[in-house]
């Protein structure tokens, strides 16, 4: 029934065209072929997607990131709660150390930067000194002249 429809409209299509100067385009019925570049999905009998499969495997693998992992010491028992306290607070005083350190990389970092924000300064002060010795110096000699051949 389509098929009928597509052709009644086509051929109402190609009568307006052929009553007036202008050419319209005729409406051609769409082709039942799909595209061949689509990408066709991939299944699986599992129901498992192989990007999850893959995610799944990274996951499973140790990673580079995990090497901090590695230089803390390991818990032989993990039901033994003093070694699990143990573990606790040594991570915990690797903690703080470490942000001890962030603090004091901060600060200096901040020192440095007043120093060198103060040497900006100074050499600011400097040349505002300087170019107003040289407008002195100008007008000066701009006077001297004027006064030679006044």
């Amino acid at each position: 029934m389509e098929t009928d429809d597509d052709e009644t409209v086509t051929n109402n299509f190609e009568i307006q065209g052929s009553s007036t100067t202008q050419n319209k385009r005729t409406i051609e019925p769409a082709s039942t072929k799909k595209s061949s570049s689509k990408k066709q999905k991939t299944s699986t009998n599992d129901g498992e997607s192989p990007t999850l499969k893959r995610l799944i495997k990274e996951l499973a693998t140790p990673s580079s990131a995990s090497s901090t992992t590695d230089t803390q010491p390991t818990i032989a028992d993990r039901g033994n709660l003093t070694d699990l306290y143990d573990a606790i607070v040594t991570a915990e005083d690797k903690n703080r150390a470490t942000n001890q350190e962030i603090i004091m990389r901060y600060y200096s970092f901040g020192e440095e930067l007043e120093n060198m924000f103060d040497r900006f300064i100074e050499n600011v002060r400097l040349r505002e000194c300087s170019s107003k010795k040289l407008q002195s110096n100008s007008q000066a000699i701009y006077r001297k002249i004027l006064s030679r051949k006044g």
